[in-house]
């Protein structure tokens, strides 16, 4: 827990954010010629207009200003206002203000007290309300009105942004704006908050954003000496109350020297140093029933023998080839599908690599991020950066082609998904960091021989296998190679059926006496467990609008077996039984999940703009693959189709090529190729906005797709050819430049899987000069795909690219034609 002093000392370096309320501006005077120029708190204001009026003095701010408006004009009230909070002179405590680096004020003030005291010492800060466009502000140096800002009185009206009578108050909020997201990030990736002259106990707003337990320890309540001792024991519960005023602050401020030299270990906002496992202690038991029931990840399962295999765990083979590439300075992209053991492998790498230091990339607003890269690489200290899913860290990424690698490693994890739908991004940043050396993609679906071998003595050992616990060994192996296909997820889904784990998850559901708040959790709950979308209490409560939530979960008793409410998060107890309830049963409705789906993106909308996070949840969200895991395929495709219709019109939607391109997928899984096309050609209209520069190489390969699939759907012989030729451009127009930039994409194999039906269908009954110049393209392929798989190990070529070598031999093969 961090100290006064050290928290002083943060604040002159730029590492606090300021939320100030009218008890900050009890120093300031405006220009008014009568004896009283301070200015008017809330509760003084309403007074005031309430006399001007006629009306009680105790009626509400909003509806006397209101009134006043009525009676006297809009532009009299925008003068009245401009009188009373421009301020005129304040006291010289105010101007330790201007020493802070990066000065981030949050107010809900209307008046320019802290804009005026930096900028009279030559330290320029700039005011905003919060219908300021995120993306044109400085927010390294900005005070942020709440309420409104009175330099925003400019025309005589009211802005929208302005919150003080009735009709403003209800036109724009601040939790329906992108300042809301934002200002969550500000304050839990800074290292101090300090909370003053607020009136936090009634104002809703800002107590419901400071709620969360992780901000405890590091906010400071600012109040006045005489706070009663009721008002104190309520603060405690937010942080901690400093009962020495505003002028004892801001002078204690000024007192803060920083000295270079003295500082310690650089602080990093978007990098967090990864904390190793004691490999000491002892697992037990249930340990291991919470790792492969639950997920959780206790220290224990780390513990290792004399020769470094550990007693818990499958040491998987590939970690160790891994931490050979990054001790030569190598980087590698892991993947998998869910429950197959990624945060497991990289762990295992962490810990097996005792010498090199590595870091987590943060997921958090960071003005500085130049400069973080910038030290980070230029310490001459070796690491590893751990982009964990690294699809979300790319616009990061790509920043780290403009410095000297040498020192770094990269380890990129995510989903097959992820992996598929990014993968012409994900190289794009490769190519660009042209000292970072990549070895080829390590795929884990699959466990070889030796791990399974393993793993069958760990679940045996622990009295996991439940019928199979009696077999030979021989047969329990064979049944994990065949019937789970050696992948670890299958083998998962395999034990929670044997313990009837799945059949207590369907029964506490159907036991919870849900009201409609808890069933939008539990929704919200799985699918983000699903996706991995990252998402921790305080999300919940803006997304579902429940600002109760932990007390709603808690409240039912059946709840516990489903989720784990603790240290801020809120995590379904199995992600992979969750996705199995969600494809194969009716726990929830479809239109059930289907609605608070299209109210999270609704409210993500108005947000995405102020948290990389909360953008990211929207990709996910109308993600094809992504959305399959929670609709699937098989779904009444009117259902799947109106979900893309309900969101179009959002903002991120609209004008978004990613969207408009995984419509259109949708469009093609279910057979709708006439709407299909439309938003294909929507998606390359998006693109061509882009400029020449930018690369159609995905949707041109999901429209080769489409063009091949559409043709053999109605089965029309009739322009087969010309669909053919064009699709086979389309998915061979990059080959010179993945060849020349040396990238193994695999996209268009498996588009090309479809070639063998289209011969079946059309080629085979050609005559002999059109046959001829559909199997040149054949050929063409195969020696593409040949070439592709050279340098590749036989376990890094995938299913779908040995399918279409499959494919492609059997149309060579029934035309005699050698290769």
């Amino acid at each position: 827990m961090i100290t006064y002093e050290e928290a002083l000392k943060f604040a002159v370096e730029g590492e606090a954010v300021f939320l100030i309320g009218s008890g900050f501006s009890t120093g300031a005077e405006n220009a008014l010629l009568d004896n009283d120029r301070h200015l008017l708190i809330g509760s003084d204001l309403a007074k005031e207009l309430a006399e001007l009026t006629g009306m009680d003095s105790g009626v509400q701010l909003d509806i006397v200003s209101q009134e006043y408006i009525d009676m006297y004009g809009e532009k009299q009230l925008v003068d009245y206002l401009k009188v009373h909070y421009t301020v005129e002179r304040y006291e010289r405590y105010y101007e330790s203000l201007a020493k802070i680096k990066n000065l981030k004020v949050y107010s809900t003030n209307y008046d320019n007290l802290v804009e005026k005291v930096c900028n009279d010492c030559g330290n320029k800060v700039k005011g905003y309300s919060i219908d300021a466009d995120i993306r044109k502000v400085n927010k390294d140096k900005m005070v942020m009105h709440l309420n409104g800002y009175v330099k925003d009185l400019e025309n005589d009206i009211l802005p929208d942004s302005f919150r003080l009578s009735h009709l403003s108050y209800n036109s724009m909020k601040f939790f329906d704006t992108p300042w809301y997201s934002y200002l969550i990030d500000e304050l839990y990736s800074a290292k101090v908050v300090f909370i003053i002259g607020l009136s936090f106990s009634s104002d809703l707003d800002i107590r419901r954003i400071v709620s969360g337990q992780e901000l405890r320890d590091k906010v400071f309540f600012v109040e006045r000496h005489d706070l009663s001792e009721g008002s104190r024991k309520f603060l405690d519960k937010y942080g901690r109350v400093l009962l020495c005023g505003v002028q004892t602050f801001l002078e204690d401020l000024s007192k803060v020297e920083i000295n270079g030299e003295n500082k310690k270990e650089v602080y990093y906002k978007t990098f967090k140093k990864v904390d190793r496992y004691d490999n000491s202690i002892e697992p037990e038991d249930r340990d291991v029933y919470a790792l492969f029931f639950n997920g959780i990840e206790k220290e224990g399962i780390y513990k290792k023998d004399a020769d470094r295999c550990y007693e818990t765990l499958v040491n998987r083979d590939k970690v160790l080839d891994v931490i050979n590439d990054i001790e030569q300075g190598k980087s590698v992209i892991i993947y998998s599908d869910l429950g197959n053991g990624k945060s497991i492998f990289v762990n295992q790498i962490v810990d097996l690599c005792p010498k090199m230091n590595f870091y987590y990339l943060k997921q958090v607003n960071n003005q500085r991020v130049l400069s973080e890269i910038k030290n980070f690489c230029n310490d001459g200290k070796e690491k590893v950066l751990i982009c964990d899913p690294a699809n979300i860290y790319l616009d990061i990424l790509d920043k780290f082609a403009d410095f000297d690698l040498a020192n770094v490693r990269f380890i990129l994890v995510m989903r097959s998904s992820m992996y598929d739908n990014y993968y012409n991004a994900i190289y794009d940043v490769i190519d660009k960091m042209t000292n970072a050396q990549f070895i080829n993609p390590i795929n884990l679906d699959v466990l070889s021989d030796k791990e399974i071998e393993k793993l069958d003595k760990l679940i045996l050992k622990y009295g996991f296998y439940g019928d199979l616990a009696g077999v030979f060994e021989q047969r329990r192996q064979e049944y994990l190679r065949t019937k789970c296909k050696s992948r670890f997820q299958n083998i998962l889904l395999y034990l929670f059926e044997s313990t009837h784990i799945i059949n207590r998850f369907i029964e506490s559901i159907d036991n919870i006496n849900a009201n409609d708040d808890l069933r939008r959790i539990l929704i919200l709950a799985f699918v983000s467990g699903i996706l991995e979308l990252g998402l921790n209490v305080n999300d919940y409560k803006i997304l579902l609008d429940i600002q109760d939530i932990e007390r709603v979960i808690k409240r039912n008793k059946n709840c516990g077996d489903i989720v784990d409410v603790k240290r801020g998060n809120i995590a379904v107890k199995s992600s992979i039984i969750a996705k199995e309830l969600m494809m194969k049963t009716e726990i929830f409705s479809r239109n059930e999940v289907f609605n608070v789906l299209i109210a999270i993106m609704n409210k993500l909308d108005n947000l995405y703009l102020g948290s990389d996070k909360y953008k990211n949840v929207m990709i996910n969200l109308v993600s094809c693959s992504y959305l399959s895991y929670v609709f699937s395929y098989q779904m009444e495709s009117n259902k799947f189709i109106e979900y893309y219709e309900s969101v179009k019109e959002l903002n991120f939607c609209k004008k978004n090529l990613f969207f408009w391109e995984q419509y259109a997928i949708v469009c093609v899984n279910l057979k709708q190729f006439d709407r299909a096309g439309r938003y294909f050609r929507t998606a390359y209209s998006l693109a061509k906005q882009r400029g020449h520069l930018f690369s159609a190489y995905q949707i041109d390969n999901h429209y080769a797709r489409y063009l091949l699939e559409n043709q053999l759907y109605y089965r029309k012989k009739e322009g087969s050819l010309a669909v053919f030729i064009e699709a086979h451009r389309l998915l061979n127009k990059n080959s010179e430049i993945d060849r020349i930039k040396k990238n193994s994409r695999y996209y268009k194999y498996r588009v090309a899987r479809a070639y063998k039906d289209y011969y079946d269908a059309f080629a085979s009954k050609y005559e002999d000069s059109d046959k001829d110049i559909f199997l040149k393209r054949c050929q063409e392929m195969y020696y593409s795909l040949l070439r592709y798989k050279r340098g590749l190990g036989n376990d890094e070529i995938r299913k779908d690219v040995r399918e279409c070598e499959s494919a492609l031999k059997y149309i060579l093969d029934s035309e005699n034609i050698s290769f």
